[in-house]
């Protein structure tokens, strides 16, 4: 048990402590607050805690800490006061507005609660009247609180409606695409976003996220039959392929699919045999590293390329440099390119230019 006179070195800590408490607070509400914190650590009473404080500033305060006292209890003085004429102003008002004036004015329950009960302490006209008020005010507090609780649960479950309707409108059907079109900083945080919008609509409304998988699975099956066709061409060759009977290349796959290669699969599947989707793998392994390598153009420019003896002319670099541009090809097949072009598999192309090139001439 501490002694009153806190005369150990524990003992002149804890009443340090409930003196800085005081002088530190902005107001007696918070000073208590932190008096309770010690109540629970130590066991004490809050009169007993306060009595150190007093041994303190008797024993020793110093003359700064002395003024700062004297400073706080002239403070809390002029504060109680307000205090007392903001409760006595409540009760003033008529019934019907109380509650809500007094939710206006943004108090924490703690401090709504030592307000009332300091005023009912005092004894002033309205005492007998505080402890039935602050029942029917934590009432109020509580449903109100639940209707902004519910409010906001509205809110936020609006937006990541609007979020999922916004991604199926813009013809999305993977979400990880969607999320990729925007800088990189803001990928995770919008990743972390859309699994909680998904998981918010899941636990709310299961009908309608099983909606919103059918119009996403909708945009998959637009997707995959605005490009069946060439999907059909592609397959077809890496079968003959498979024989040697063809020689389909990565170029041959954007020029006829367009899509980056992580994502054929997950177009495809459920739409094409397993057995051409076997044969993806096979042809596409090792691709997704070059598909996703960072290729400065400079850089293509300023080495050479050699296909049999010949080395690649600056305007020959530059033709298939713009050729994998114009048809959203990753630079980091810019080697397979060279070799198409050094077959003449880019021949068509080649004379697509050319005539192009006579027609503005002559509109020139």
């Amino acid at each position: 048990m501490l002694l009153i006179d806190a005369g150990t070195k524990e003992e002149r800590e804890l009443s340090h402590y409930v003196f800085k408490s005081y002088i530190d607070s902005d107001d007696m509400s918070e000073y208590h607050a932190k008096l309770r914190i010690k109540i629970k650590e130590t066991g004490l009473s809050i009169n007993f805690l306060k009595r150190l404080r007093d041994v303190y500033v008797e024993n020793y305060a110093s003359a700064s800490e002395l003024l700062e006292y004297e400073q706080k209890k002239r403070y809390y003085n002029i504060k109680c006061t307000e205090y007392i004429a903001f409760v006595e102003s409540v009760f003033e008002k008529p019934v019907d507005e109380r509650f809500n004036y007094l939710w206006s004015k943004n108090l924490i329950i703690s401090k709504v609660n030592y307000y009332f009960k300091l005023y009912e302490k005092k004894g002033r006209k309205y005492s007998s009247q505080v402890d039935s008020f602050l029942e029917q005010y934590t009432k109020y507090m509580e449903e109100v609180n639940e209707k902004e609780k519910n409010k906001k649960k509205l809110q936020t479950f609006n937006s990541a409606c609007a979020l999922f309707d916004e991604i199926i409108s813009l013809g999305f059907y993977n979400i990880s695409d969607y999320i990729s079109q925007f800088p990189n900083e803001k990928q995770k945080r919008l990743q972390a976003k859309i699994g909680a919008c998904r998981k918010l609509i899941m636990c709310e409304k299961p009908e309608l996220w099983e909606t919103y998988s059918n119009k996403l699975e909708d945009n998959r099956r637009r997707t995959f039959c605005s490009i069946q066709e060439n999907i059909g061409i592609f397959n077809r060759r890496l079968h003959l392929s498979s024989s040697n009977q063809d020689n389909v290349d990565i170029i041959d796959y954007y020029l006829l699919i367009g899509i980056p290669i992580g994502k054929y699969k997950d177009l495809c599947k459920g739409y094409i045999d397993q057995y051409y989707l076997t044969l993806f793998n096979v042809f596409s392994y090792g691709f997704v590293k070059l598909e996703n390598k960072i290729v400065e153009e400079k850089n293509i420019l300023n080495s050479n390329y050699m296909f049999g003896d010949k080395v690649l002319s600056d305007d020959e670099k530059l033709f298939i440099l713009n050729f994998l541009k114009e048809h959203n090809v990753p630079l980091g097949f810019y080697a397979s390119a060279v070799k198409k072009y050094a077959e003449g598999g880019l021949d068509d192309y080649i004379n697509i230019c050319s005539k192009q090139k006579i027609l503005n001439d002559n509109l020139h």
